[in-house]
């Protein structure tokens, strides 16, 4: 799935009309008390390989905003506020290979919705012919309501983008860890279809961010032919209720070389700026060395290694057939301190 990525400049830079590999982060957490959410750190990256003689150098250490083409049917990405970080170079006998890693600008609460713009991305998913045998689990996921509203204007944002809540949203994969009698952790693995997951929560802070909740999250997992489901799992409450525990967690887009984390280390992908007891602390450099190691493939279990590309390869009467796109983008949420006492599933 080729995109173009241009640079935006006074006038437009073309960078490659065939990147295939780039990657979208950010860290977030609800408080305990009142729900209260807010987004940390964000990052972006992108990863060019090419053949033969590399072209080039074509990104400025000033480039700030980039437009990801993605032509008719996938639509565009808008990135802003993006400042390169770090630069990775690798090569072999016939390829070469460009990591750019840039950091998100949190120094403006304002700035944060706008680091990526999916207005337009649509990418539409077809889970494919679902066989109906009673061996299946469906998955969907609810973020927000079908009565979610735009933030109310201020001074500072007198015309915020109108929110799309994430509904019906086909998943992947989906893990939880109980202890104790309660959910405490939840990985969801989705296709990154429009409106997105990343970009709906980057919209539902406003410039008071620490007095806007976390939206409602809904689990649904379906059995057989997709006509019977379990208790739906909930999680937050929209408003200034107090949550059963205190929450932290990220989002996460990957497409390309960037898929070649295996899904049993995407707990371990909560990169928080700050260290917490058993949680180390990140800063660009860092992040950029961990992509470094996905994209150059020593993160690689084995070759058997299920991972964020390899997610629904089933040997045995598959539930879903492969997208014909083959490289289609994915996006992650993991939630972490949730002590919800209902199961997931």
């Amino acid at each position: 799935m080729p995109i173009e990525l241009v640079a935006k400049r006074k006038a437009e830079v073309s960078i490659t009309k065939k990147l295939e590999s780039f990657w979208l982060y950010f860290d977030f957490g609800a408080a305990a008390a009142n729900g209260g959410f807010q987004v940390a750190k964000g990052y972006f990256a992108t990863f060019l390989a090419e053949q033969g003689t590399p072209s080039d150098e074509k990104i400025e250490w000033t480039d700030t905003d980039f437009e990801l083409r993605g032509g008719d049917g996938v639509g565009n990405l808008t990135i802003a506020h993006a400042r390169l970080r770090a630069r990775h170079v690798c090569e072999s006998l016939t390829e070469f290979g460009r990591l750019h890693v840039f950091e998100f600008d949190d120094t403006s609460a304002a700035n944060r919705p706008k680091w990526l713009d999916a207005d337009t991305w649509t990418a539409p998913y077809n889970p494919g012919v679902i066989q109906k045998v009673n061996q299946c689990l469906f998955h969907t996921l609810d973020w927000g309501t079908a009565a979610s509203a735009a933030p109310a204007p201020t001074a500072a944002s007198p015309a915020p983008a109108a929110l799309k809540p994430v509904l019906n949203r086909w998943a992947h994969w989906i893990s939880a860890e109980q202890i104790a009698g309660n959910t405490q952790s939840v990985t969801a693995v989705l296709p990154f279809s429009g409106p997105t997951v990343f970009a709906y929560l980057l919209r539902s802070t406003t410039v008071d961010a620490e007095k806007k909740s976390m939206p409602v999250i809904t689990l649904k997992t379906f059995y057989g032919q997709q006509d019977k489901s379990n208790t739906p799992w909930t999680h937050f409450h929209g408003d200034s209720t107090a949550l059963t525990g205190e929450v932290k967690g990220y989002a996460m887009v990957a497409q390309g070389a960037f898929q070649s984390i295996p899904l049993s280390d995407l707990a371990e992908w909560y990169m928080p700026a700050n260290a917490t007891p058993g949680v180390e602390a990140w800063d660009a450099d860092k992040v950029g060395r961990r992509l470094f190691q996905v994209v150059t493939g020593s993160l690689k279990v084995s070759n058997r290694a299920r991972d964020l590309e390899s997610f629904d390869d089933t040997p045995a009467r598959p539930a879903t057939v492969p997208h014909p796109s083959g490289n289609r983008p994915v996006e992650v949420v993991h939630l972490r301190g949730l002590n919800n006492p209902n199961p997931v599933f």
